[in-house]
């Protein structure tokens, strides 16, 4: 697959909207304040220690949105120059 087919592929996927919808606005922040709510109420009522409550809290301050991307398919051939392509989301 060269370069031109990966796009179009990860296009092609994106363009599912079952399975990938655009949304309004980033859900980054919110998301962010309630993972870390749900990690601090879980070591307050003793259920995570403190170690594993700052490990799981170790992420950037604002969180980046996340970037999608592919991976070729190793168990076909390919002809892929082996790079990584980011879609904008």
């Amino acid at each position: 697959m060269n370069k031109e087919d990966e796009i179009h592929e990860g296009q092609t996927q994106l363009d599912v909207e079952e399975k990938y919808k655009a949304l309004s606005s980033p859900m980054v922040s919110e998301t962010y304040r309630r993972v870390t709510q749900l990690i601090e109420s879980l070591h307050h009522g003793k259920h995570i220690d403190a170690m594993t409550e700052k490990w799981l809290t170790l992420t950037q301050n604002p969180p980046r949105i996340p970037v999608f991307y592919t991976l070729t398919k190793i168990h076909k051939p390919t002809e892929s120059s082996g790079e990584t392509h980011h879609f904008g989301l």
